[in-house]
């Protein structure tokens, strides 16, 4: 979709979209051909940071399973607003919450965490926070703590002392 009005927002070029996106200029284009990004023509070109939002928040899916007779998987969209984000790999997103990129790829693959496909499907770093915060009792590395806000470790944390009660007690 060609623009004509210049946005509020900031502008990238194409290579700096592709580093964004973590693909090649070639994708861009590609995807501005076929009118799935928008840009504003001209020399260079432009694509603002709200039409990146958009896309990636347009191309997130999440595998599902089918009931018992079909079986399977089936990928459906993940319906998330446009905001702010920050694309890690698999390898990147493993390091940060100290599991292996393995662990991550069950977590996309089950239909736990919404992913961006591609011959490297990447993660958005506020999806991943908010499936940690969902499914876990502790930070697990300083950068995953930097992750959260010190109001939900102190919560993390009453929820780890909790458990760990139960878990002596049930004994």
């Amino acid at each position: 979709m060609k623009r004509t009005s210049k946005p509020n927002s900031q502008m990238w070029t194409e290579s700096e979209a592709a580093q964004m996106l973590r693909c090649s200029t070639a994708k861009i284009q590609r995807l501005r051909l076929t009118r799935q990004l928008g840009y504003y023509p001209g020399r260079p070109v432009l694509i603002s940071q709200d039409d990146l939002e958009t896309y990636v928040a347009s191309v997130k899916i999440i595998r599902v399973r089918m009931p018992e007779p079909a079986g399977g998987y089936v990928v459906v969209p993940a319906h998330t607003r446009p905001r702010a984000f920050k694309l890690l790999t698999r390898s990147e997103a493993a390091r940060l919450v100290r599991r292996s990129s393995a662990t991550i790829a069950n977590w996309c693959n089950g239909g736990k965490l919404p992913f961006l496909p591609g011959r490297g499907s990447t993660i958005d770093e506020v999806d991943l926070r908010d499936f940690i915060l969902s499914n876990t009792y502790q930070p697990i590395t300083q950068a995953g703590a930097a992750l959260l806000s010190d109001s939900a470790i102190e919560e993390i944390r009453r929820k780890a002392r909790i458990a760990s009660l139960k878990r002596r007690f049930a004994r």
